[in-house]
């Protein structure tokens, strides 16, 4: 467990070690953006994990357990916390569950959770089926996951210059 010592020279903990999240050189512990997501009202349970990526290190992902009859988005997580959180603390992905696995003292088991993101980021899809669909994903992918806003105009232009420059990081 890591601890951090108040003004008042109280204990308080902020984290377990192997639970940090490393984005870009950029370090946080989940558990600071986890707090306030319990403040959410459509939110029962929340976990963020690191997921690998080649060249961030880690994305995170907010798995989360909605309350019953609530659905909850990306983009609903996002507006909640852009005016406490700094923008690269900000969930990346949204994976929904009925259920997460703890241990049987209620600690969530982040390492299982990694695997289950991994196993359903890997069994999402087998692909696209043609090349429209495929442009019409990666045009997706640009701007809900990475965030880039399309032109006006000459959009085909747009998305082939980001798909040359996602196939060279890829390299």
């Amino acid at each position: 467990d890591l601890g951090q010592f108040d003004r008042a020279g109280n204990l308080r903990i902020v984290g377990r070690l192997k639970e940090m999240i490393n984005r870009g050189g950029k370090k946080f512990f989940p558990r600071e953006i986890e707090e306030i997501l319990y403040t959410h009202p459509k939110i029962l349970h929340a976990a963020i994990v690191g997921v690998p990526d080649p060249r961030l290190g880690e994305r995170h992902c907010l798995c989360v357990i909605p309350r019953p009859g609530e659905r909850i988005t990306l983009d609903e997580v996002v507006a909640f916390l852009k005016d406490d959180v700094a923008t690269y603390k900000l969930p990346e992905m949204v994976e929904i569950f009925d259920e997460l696995p703890f241990t049987p003292t209620g600690k969530v088991q982040r390492h299982i959770l990694v695997r289950q993101v991994l196993e359903r980021m890997e069994g999402a899809s087998d692909g696209p089926e043609t090349l429209a669909e495929f442009a019409a994903s990666a045009r997706s992918v640009l701007i809900r996951r990475v965030r880039l806003s399309p032109p006006e105009r000459n959009e085909a232009r747009w998305l082939r210059g980001w798909l040359s420059r996602l196939k060279t990081y890829s390299a």
